[in-house]
């Protein structure tokens, strides 16, 4: 699992206590699927959300009084011939949760933004970052598809 603090326009690692003991502080936390089932009921999250999450589906968002819970399938290239990525992201005023198997594309995220010194004054801004990079290079992926289409 890996906490990071939002403070001052940057993340920081924090740890877990923290995101449980201070609610007045803003956290991004990463944890894969197995690290769920031990610490969901400390977040506050229930258990309809934590079976949805554990359950591989299709895409989808879900807006609720005081949350948001979104569960993506992400295809990978077709060519490549892999399984979806299923990644779960659970979002309130304070806390921006993913949970994923394949940590290393948000951790990407903030290794990039720390290098080149990207201010992240909110959790949404880093939900942003998150998308801008997971659809960054879609519009290639697909005309390289329509291109192998058109020749056919």
């Amino acid at each position: 699992m890996l906490v990071y603090l939002l403070d001052d326009n940057t993340l920081k690692i924090d740890s877990f206590e923290q995101v449980l003991n201070d609610q007045s502080q803003t956290h991004l936390c990463i944890l894969d699927f197995d690290t769920l089932p031990a610490v969901y009921l400390q977040l506050g999250i229930s258990q309809k959300i934590f079976d949805e999450c554990m359950r591989e589906g299709n895409s989808k968002f879900e807006g609720y009084d005081g949350f948001d819970f979104i569960t993506l399938m992400i295809p990978e290239t077709i060519r490549q011939n892999k399984k979806p990525e299923h990644t779960c992201i659970y979002f309130r005023e304070n806390l921006l949760l993913f949970i994923t198997d394949r940590s290393e594309f948000i951790n990407d995220i903030i290794t990039s933004s720390l290098s080149e010194e990207i201010k992240i004054p909110s959790l949404g801004r880093f939900f942003h970052l998150f998308f801008e990079a997971l659809t960054f290079d879609d519009r290639l992926v697909l005309e390289g598809i329509e291109e192998e289409i058109s020749n056919l």
